[in-house]
């Protein structure tokens, strides 16, 4: 279809697109009946604009990861992970945004994110990355503030407001959703309220996001419980769809969007308290402490760096250069040579 590229005289100051017949008749408005009714027009078609950008902005994505051919690259793993980053940023603003708009139209972002995940369906592991990304950008703005707010009150304080400020951010987003698929504003409202406190209650208590949650820490049980919160939420959530919306449930494909959140949040849960850890290794009966802070600052140094390289890069400097160098002594070189190529082979860059 073709579309026009034009500059909406609205509060959004943005570029959206129009169909041709829809631009014709935005400028037939704007010029014979004046600005406000052109406004009024483009508000009632704002669906179909936001879906045309929101579709454009996910094409552009997906080519950046494809190759020539057009097929994705499975490797892509840390541009979808940001790419997910991002948008979860987007998603929290637009939840924000959502707690005082009455629109039942779906935001670019959520256009271009379904479309994202779409395609990213049976490519491997790149739709929980994406997805673990997205988590992360959403929950972001919120440990922003926890941050601050635990340096001039307490660290109580801060996570209670983190935890507050993202369950705003989920009711916005919820009732946003609730109005979309046509119920009305009350029950929109009775069941954004419901589901974005019971979203924040179990990040808090269940859930061991630094910042957010009343405990965390760097241990497989927190990585587990990180899971079970999130594979918790999805089963709360369509109970509470269920009561307040009267939505019918099917449990078959609920239990596989559970499991999924569940890898979601354990993914989630290690990546923030892991960027604090430290790794420790005994090579050659000398110990040898890695943080991962390191690994991620390399990582972004380096932007187009291998993933592999990124790590051997960040580690102290005599372990790197006697894996550099294929061993870490004469008696010790084949394994070492093994190790070094199960790691490439693995991770296949």
């Amino acid at each position: 279809m073709k579309t026009h590229q034009i500059n909406v005289p609205t509060t959004l100051k943005e570029r959206d697109y129009l169909s041709e017949d829809q631009y014709l008749m935005y400028t037939y408005l704007f010029y014979n009946k004046g600005k406000e009714a052109a406004i009024q027009y483009y508000k009632d078609v704002l669906d179909s604009v936001n879906r045309a950008k929101g579709m454009e902005d996910a094409e552009a994505f997906i080519r950046s990861i494809s190759d020539r051919n057009g097929k994705i690259n499975q490797q892509n793993l840390l541009q979808t992970f940001g790419k997910g980053f991002g948008d979860g940023i987007d998603n929290f603003m637009d939840g924000l945004n959502n707690i005082f708009v009455q629109d039942d139209v779906m935001t670019t972002n959520q256009y271009e994110q379904a479309e994202i995940l779409r395609q990213l369906a049976d490519q491997g592991c790149l739709s929980i990355i994406y997805d673990t990304g997205s988590a992360m950008g959403t929950m972001t703005p919120s440990l922003v503030v926890s941050s601050v707010v635990s340096v001039i009150a307490t660290p109580a304080a801060g996570k209670i407001t983190g935890t507050t400020l993202l369950g705003l951010s989920n009711f916005g987003n919820s009732k946003n959703k609730a109005l979309m698929q046509g119920h009305s504003t009350v029950e929109s409202v009775l069941y954004a309220g419901l589901s974005s406190f019971s979203s924040a209650t179990l990040t808090y208590f269940l859930g061991k996001i630094p910042g957010l949650s009343k405990t965390s820490g760097f241990t497989v049980h927190n990585i587990l419980a990180g899971g079970a919160q999130k594979f918790t939420a999805t089963w709360v959530d369509a109970g509470i769809r269920c009561a307040t919306l009267g939505e019918v449930i099917d449990w078959n494909s609920l239990t596989e969007d559970a499991l999924e959140s569940f890898i979601v949040g354990a993914c989630v849960t290690a990546l923030t308290n892991g960027a604090n850890a430290t790794l420790h290794f005994l090579i050659d009966d000398q110990r040898v402490d890695v943080k991962v802070k390191d690994v991620l600052n390399y990582i972004d140094q380096h932007k187009d760096i291998k993933l592999k390289d990124a790590v051997v890069g960040s580690l102290p400097t005599f372990i790197r250069e006697s894996i550099e160098s294929i061993g870490f002594g004469t008696s010790d070189t084949q394994l070492a040579r093994a190790s070094y190529d199960a790691f490439d082979e693995y991770f296949h860059i």
